[in-house]
This record gives structure tokens, sequence and C-alpha cells, in this order.
């Protein structure tokens, strides 16, 4: 049954945003920390499980959409076709980023809470081709460095199209995987305004109405 326009996620989440507002207004942070933290779980729960959703979706569908081809050579340019297409758009979204970041500056006027991380070191060109390769794939796929993640998927999806009918099993497996996963995340989006709800108002009840400002910038 289609819910009315009223109820759908796109209305929900406007409806948690604009109570997110209100309620971070009138619970602020130093004087009502309790609902401060409740906010901020609500927030981080649902960021948590965004992220738990990200290396079994990648990981499954690159199998999946590599192994089933059957035919090694159109999975090579495939990939040439993927990695140009990768590169162009990466650095159209970099330039696009630190110009807005440099001419529009949308987060002047903000002071966030130190996280206590240090900057990593940049690494050399040849740490870099290095990182491409994991290691341990358990070990990546717990770091979320979805770099490797991708780079073992890849090799793992052109050995089970090498190998044709012996992978079938297998392939079917990593399948339902993917069915799966995206029933999941129909689970994890239906909770969107909890995660919006509980963003703004922390926002609102740590930094006041003034945040705002800042975030309307940052969407125009």
């Amino acid at each position: 049954m289609k819910r009315p326009r009223w109820l759908s996620s796109t209305a929900l989440i406007f409806y948690a945003l604009v109570l997110g507002v209100l309620l971070g207004y009138l619970f602020p942070a130093e004087a009502h920390p309790a609902a401060y933290e409740t906010f901020r779980f609500l927030s981080k729960a649902f960021i948590n499980l965004i992220k738990m959703l990200i290396v079994p979706l990648i990981f499954s569908t690159i199998v999946v959409g590599i192994g089933k081809t059957g035919d090694v050579k159109a999975v090579g340019r495939m990939g040439i076709k993927a990695l140009v297409y990768f590169e162009i758009a990466t650095t159209a979204a970099l330039a696009l980023g630190l110009t807005i970041a440099h001419v529009v500056r949308p987060g002047d006027g903000l002071t966030l809470p130190p996280t206590g991380e240090q900057l990593a070191k940049p690494k050399t060109f040849v740490e870099t081709l290095l990182h491409l390769f994991p290691s341990n794939v358990i070990d990546a796929m717990a770091r979320q460095d979805i770099l490797q993640v991708v780079i073992f998927a890849t090799l793992l999806g052109i050995a089970a199209a090498h190998i044709g009918k012996k992978a079938g099993p297998f392939l079917t497996f990593v399948d339902s995987v993917v069915a799966v996963m995206f029933q999941l995340t129909d689970y994890v989006m239906a909770l969107t305004p909890l995660g919006v709800f509980g963003a703004m108002a922390g926002s609102v009840s740590h930094h006041g109405l003034s945040v705002l400002a800042a975030y309307a910038k940052l969407v125009a």
C-alpha cells in the first residue's frame, strides 16, 4: 500500500529536521546534557549503521558484477573505462570541493570539538602503490579501507569469471549476499528521519541557532 505524500520518506525527513531544530533549541547542551547525549546517540548510531553497509555492499556487488560476465577481456575493458571515469569524476569533485571551501568558506563560524586524531603523514609514490595491495583482507575490511577492498573484490571477481562454471555456487552465494544487503539497506534507510533528527538536534543544542546559517550557506 502506497503511503500518502505527507507521510513519504522525504516528508518524514523534513519533519525530523524541523523537530530537531526545535528540540535542540529547547534543550541546550549545557543545561540538558542528557538530552544532548541522546541526540548524539541517534546521530552516531545512524552513521554507524551506514558505515556497516559500505564494505559488504561494495565487495559483494563488485564480485558478482565481474564474476557473472564470464569474459575476462570484457572485464578488462570495463575496468579501464571505470578507472578513467573514476579519475575524471574524482578530479572534478576535488576541484569543486576545494573551490567551494576557499571561496564560499561554508564552515566559518563553527567551532568543532577536538577529536584527538592527528593528520596522517603523506605517503610516497611507492607507498601509495603498495597500499593498493592488501596484505590482510579482513584487516582492510575492518579498517574500511575501500580501495583495498575494491582491489581484492575485483581480483576475486576476475578469478571467478576465469574459471567459469566451477564458480557458479560461489557466485550464487555472493549474489544472495547482495540481495540480503540491499534489503538491509532498505531497513537502515527507513531510519533516516531519526538520524536527521539526532544530527540536527545535537548541532543546534551544542552550537545554538547560529549553526543554521552555516548549514544554509553550505546547502546553498
